[in-house]
């Protein structure tokens, strides 16, 4: 049953991922020719929402009983969370809209490519395109609220600068000028071919003049950092891309394959010093000829050798380096792909890349049909092309010692890629940095490669570019490992198969399926927030009251400035809880001003009444008497903190039921929000007409269309105490953990010390301090809040 609750959740998120649910037209295309909206709602207010169905996600899979489940149910369940933390880290994190102008030049030009004329449908398509694209230009700065220098300066170079590489570009003699010259390029194209289009060309064109011009007038307060940092890197290595690696080992690990890889080369170029070098074709035709020879090649040798079985439904598979003439001559991939087409035929078409996509195409499974991880799919890549040197491909082949040195080129460049988009994401390489180390070290690699190769795995989701070798890496030590344990049952065919046929999950969870090892994946298990923009301090400490305590839960301020402390004493220990008063120095007025209550947690007070939650009833005392008024039974399983609305309902969380009850003035009890899931709900306050729940998240409820939206990043945490400051600084401490004050997500502070571990404080805006009980330690400690 729970299985097939995470089925359904992962087709759920599907649909949600996809931009038509929206309603609006998908009439543009991204950098990858995949079709998105023209007008998509990057506000404010979006993305909150967004943020808050992500959250929606991840509630559902928490409750699932996963670890009932079989190990590739396991491993599907891992898979399907990482998808659904890397579109959170998106929305918390990189936030494209927001950083990089060339989010929204990558939308509008590859619409240019259009062969003209156009009839039907196509023409329409086409009109569309064109008319979304003045929108689109007058709605971006609006969201550009925080761009990266770098992305700033590869935007501008994009919109108005031909990139000398033209990956996927129709061919032209000259090419266009960037994007604004390819918007030239259809304009004289429709002058001629189809005068119809010329209105909405010049239309866009102009729109997307003016974008670079407001993009140039504003470059110089353009400074933000494109990387998304170091614990914010490392965070994603582990949630996203499930890596058993952190950055640091990537870059060592990086640095010695670079080493390993120039150190066989330099072998590989002595071993063959007297053979002649394999010349560049001097024909589209040669060249293609070259193509299907090797092709024939590859096939014939994956079949005899028993290397990995090619399915019946595997037809012809398209090259990926095309033939093109260039002034300054064959660019890198041309430079290597062009002598022979072995290493990316390899990599990028049997029994790479499109052979892959094709089998996983053909697997009906509604998860690992669908999900395809980056570095399962380019380390399949990059581990193909030397395992066929070692597997015997090239043996027959006259020219295959020169073609061993071009596969050890091919794994340079990887290699070289591997600390570089380390140090791009951690912000300690610049673009034009990335360019010369590449450049120096990789052999035939030209600037406008190198640059277009730094742009692509700075902006694409972080990690890509590491992939290739660090997946490769991976694939090699899965090898190893099954031969280990097979040993002479060992097969290669079967192993390539069985890992072809398990989909493209994460390497690690492959290798957990394929071995039985679980080291890998062991701490995947416990999902931890993301990293914080926040500042540190240390508690400036008042006092610290202690003596007679007995596990306090709750400190609240009374009007007189003294301090009411609930003691849990034992868990539903009937008659062991009490009340403690102190004075505004932490001094005892009465240690058991109240007596014989069972667990006394959450307290609130309005005018002369006290609400006290207690063993899942409310005991509301006149106050300053401490009279018992009345005793309410609540509908709940473990009754926890308490808030008064103005109206006079009474709200309850309930931790273990994972809810809020609402208990009106008329006696009505029900759960707020329906069946809204407040993971572990804890704290609550009401403030300003809203009310405020503390638990697994901080959240936001308002009463009236009882609609909920999450408050703050992940730090805001495990919510016990919830405090507002007379400014609306919000305070909240976590179960066990500091202070935090928070205004915004860019203004958050810390506040820990010795001792300072708490339960649900209160605050005493008069006094400015912070009172923290620290439930087993005994205390309650008084925090200057300045």
């Amino acid at each position: 049953m729970d299985y097939q609750e995470l089925i359904s959740l992962y087709a759920d998120f599907q649909q949600w991922l996809d931009t038509a649910r929206l309603g609006k037209e998908r009439s543009l295309t991204d950098v990858a020719g995949k079709p998105v909206v023209a007008h998509p709602d990057y506000s404010t207010q979006a993305i909150k929402t967004r943020r808050a169905e992500i959250h929606d996600f991840h509630a559902r899979l928490d409750t699932l009983a996963v670890h009932q489940w079989s190990v590739a149910q396991q491993a599907e369940f891992l898979a399907v969370r990482a998808r659904i933390d890397q579109e959170h880290f998106r929305v918390n994190v990189t936030r494209p809209w927001a950083r990089d102008p060339g989010f929204y030049v990558d939308r509008i030009l590859r619409l240019t490519f259009a062969e003209l004329p156009l009839a039907g449908e196509a023409l329409s398509k086409l009109q569309a395109q064109l008319a979304a694209v003045p929108a689109l230009m007058s709605e971006a700065p609006k969201n550009l609220t925080d761009v990266a220098a770098d992305y700033a300066d590869l935007a501008l170079f994009n919109l108005s600068t031909a990139d000398g590489v033209g990956h996927g570009f129709p061919y032209r003699a000259t090419p266009p000028a960037g994007v604004i010259g390819w918007y030239e390029d259809l304009l004289v194209r429709a002058s001629k071919q189809q005068p119809v289009l010329r209105d909405a060309i010049i239309e866009a064109k102009t729109a997307i003049e003016n974008f670079n011009t407001w993009l140039r007038d504003h470059r110089s307060v353009m400074t933000g950092k494109a990387g998304v940092g170091r614990d914010n890197f490392n965070w994603y290595l582990k949630h996203v891309k499930l890596l058993p690696y952190t950055t640091d080992q990537i870059v060592v690990l990086g640095e010695r394959e670079l080493d390993r890889l120039w150190s066989v080369y330099a072998l590989e170029r002595h071993r063959n010093r007297n053979l002649p070098e394999i010349a560049l074709p001097s024909s589209a035709e040669e060249y293609q000829r070259r193509i299907e020879q090797t092709d024939r090649h590859i096939r014939r040798f994956l079949v005899d050798e028993e290397i990995i079985t090619i399915p019946e439904y595997i037809g012809d598979l398209e090259t990926n380096v095309p033939w093109i003439v260039r002034d300054k001559g064959p660019n890198f991939w041309e430079q290597i792909q062009y002598r022979n087409p072995t290493p990316d035929h390899l990599h990028a078409v049997i029994p790479g890349h499109r052979f892959d996509a094709v089998v996983e195409r053909q697997n009906p499974h509604p998860i690992r049909g669908q999900l395809t991880d980056g570095v399962r799919t380019e380390g399949w890549g990059v581990y193909l092309e030397e395992a066929m040197i070692h597997a015997g491909l090239l043996d027959d082949l006259e020219i295959g010692p020169r073609v061993r040195e071009l596969i050890y080129l091919f794994g340079i460049f990887r290699a070289a890629r591997m600390p570089v988009d380390v140090w791009l994401q951690q912000n300690e390489m610049t673009v034009s940095q990335a360019v010369d180390y590449w450049v120096e070290r990789v052999p035939y690699l030209d600037p406008d490669v190198a640059r277009v190769d730094a742009e692509i795995y700075l902006r694409r989701p972080p990690g890509y570019g590491l992939g290739y070798m660090t997946g490769m890496i991976q694939m090699q030590a899965l090898l190893a490992e099954r031969k280990r344990q097979l040993k002479d049952d060992f097969n290669l065919r079967n192993f390539h198969d069985t890992l072809m046929n398990a989909g493209r999950l994460p390497l690690a969870l492959l290798r957990w399926e394929m071995t039985g090892l679980d080291n890998e994946i062991a701490g995947l298990w416990s999902r931890e927030p993301l990293p914080s923009r926040h500042r540190t301090s240390n508690a400036d400490i008042a006092w610290i009251a202690s003596g007679g305590f007995c596990e306090p839960e709750t400190v609240l301020p009374l009007p007189d400035l003294t301090f009411l402390v609930s003691n849990v004493c034992g868990f539903r220990e009937t008659g062991n809880g009490f009340l403690t008063l102190l004075d505004t120095q932490g001094k005892t007025l009465d240690w058991r001003i109240v007596d014989e209550l069972d667990s006394p947690v959450g307290m609130t007070l309005v005018g002369e009444r006290l609400y006290v939650v207690d063993n899942n009833t409310v005991k509301v005392m006149r106050w300053p008497s401490y009279t018992l008024l009345e005793t309410i039974a609540l509908n709940t399983q473990v009754a926890n903190d308490v808030a008064v609305a103005s109206d006079g309902s009474i709200y309850v969380t309930d931790s273990a039921g994972h809810s809020v009850v609402r208990r009106l003035p008329d006696g009505t009890q029900y759960r707020v929000a329906g069946d809204y899931h407040f993971k572990n709900a804890n704290g609550i306050q009401w403030h300003d007409d809203g009310l405020y729940v503390g638990g697994a998240r901080l959240w936001r409820v308002d009463p009236d269309a009882e609609s909920v939206e999450m408050v703050g990043p992940e730090l805001l945490a495990d919510i016990d105490g919830i405090e507002f400051e007379s400014d609306g600084t919000l305070q909240i401490t976590p179960v066990g953990g500091p202070l935090i004050r928070y205004r915004n997500d860019d203004d958050i502070e810390v506040i820990s010390g010795k001792g300072v571990s708490s339960a649900n404080h209160g605050y005493a805006s008069v006094l400015q301090l912070a009172l923290i009980p620290t439930g087993y330690d005994n205390t309650v400690i008084a925090i200057k809040v300045p």
